[in-house]
């Protein structure tokens, strides 16, 4: 009975625990710790906790199991604390070939590229921030006037939350279809996507995520080729409508992306902006690399950067004093791959932030991380 009960239990605790669709298959375990400056005011260095972030990605016949979680152990005014930061389960089966029928909280099913970031926990995870994200001038921080931030996501996937059914034809074709996990009070969403790609050169995909009538309607486009020998070469165009035909609350995103190796380096370059229907505001946007080589087989070294400034407030107003905030990442990094299960990272993340209305402020901080694979 013991033994029956043991089996259950990590039964259970496996499912629980397995990552998102973009995991490999098999296990993996990070550990990140950090110190440094955070972003507030009058700051003082100090030591950020340990960061404990679990993967996995099983197979059981016709079924997928994946899923992952994420704690801290984090310094306090009454000793050490323990937060858990962020749990994915995801279930796919196989019924036949050619399609999947999954329901998750992160299936990540995407048909197109978008703005990125490194692996996740690692010294060198950095989202490039942009006006698309870029953050206000909070009242904690500043003392300034919280002004509404003008931003919004690109939506390059059709099936995140939810429970979805897509068919792929080999490397060709794939539509998909999802309902999203919807919170109590909110209206009917769903998800379609499609994507074709020709002689593994080109790719084409549209996804649409909303209510099919008005409030927030996200519509993406995205293309990618690699027919440029030593090059690969990625756009989007992303929408969100207005919410209503009172509101001007909509904007589009454009971007692109390159991938290419320069004398050894491995060069990244990316970079969008984004327009609003609101007049009021003005574009933003952000620029982003990620550079690196092979010092040996196992060692290679980079920096990646980016650069993202916020919407100006340009409404007819002479009293107006609100001008766009910006931000500044700097990250150099080290990769040392131990051997086939053992990865260590470590970096220094340089963080100088232009807040709206004047302030400034700089952050630092210097991760270091371990990956167990198994």
């Amino acid at each position: 009975m013991k033994k029956l009960l043991s089996v259950c239990v990590i039964v259970i605790l496996s499912i629980g625990l397995l990552c998102a669709q973009a995991q490999n298959p098999g296990f993996s375990n990070t550990v990140h710790a950090a110190f440094g400056q955070p972003v507030q005011k009058n700051s003082q260095v100090r030591f950020f906790g340990f960061t404990d972030y679990f993967t996995g990605n099983i197979s059981v016949g016709k079924l997928v199991f994946a899923g992952d979680i994420t704690w801290q152990l984090v310094p306090s005014s009454g000793g050490i604390q323990t937060e858990f930061l962020d749990r994915n389960v995801n279930v796919v089966i196989k019924p036949i070939k050619a399609l999947d029928i999954g329901l998750g909280t992160n299936l990540n099913w995407t048909v197109g590229p978008g703005p990125s970031s490194g692996p996740q926990w690692t010294a060198y995870n950095r989202l490039y921030y942009g006006g698309i994200n870029l953050a206000n001038s909070p009242n904690k921080i500043s003392g300034d006037k919280d002004y509404p931030q003008k931003g919004f996501k690109v939506i390059n996937y059709y099936a995140q939350q939810a429970f979805a059914v897509r068919y792929k034809y080999e490397n060709i074709f794939e539509a998909g279809f999802s309902l999203p996990v919807l919170r109590p009070g909110k209206n009917f969403n769903a998800g379609v996507g499609i994507r074709g790609n020709i002689k593994d050169k080109f790719s084409i995909g549209f996804a649409y995520n909303g209510p099919f009538n008005a409030g927030e309607n996200y519509l993406y486009l995205g293309v990618s080729t690699t027919a440029v020998k030593g090059f690969t070469i990625g756009a989007y165009w992303n929408m969100l409508t207005d919410t209503s035909t009172t509101v001007k609350d909509g904007g589009h995103t454009v971007g692109a992306l390159l991938d290419f190796e320069v004398k050894g380096f491995r060069i990244k370059p990316e970079g969008a902006i984004t327009f609003w229907t609101d007049t009021d505001w003005g574009p933003a946007g952000y620029l982003g690399v990620d550079a690196y080589m092979s010092f040996t087989k196992e060692i290679l070294g980079g920096i990646n950067a980016s650069w993202g400034i916020g919407s100006d407030l340009i409404k007819n107003d002479p009293n107006n004093l609100i001008k766009a905030g910006a931000r500044l990442d700097i990250n150099p990094y080290i990769v040392w791959n131990i051997n086939k299960t053992n990865v260590f990272s470590a970096g220094v993340h340089l963080s100088p932030i232009w807040w709206r209305n004047g302030y400034s402020s700089f952050a630092w901080e210097i991760p270091i991380a371990w990956k167990l694979k198994f």
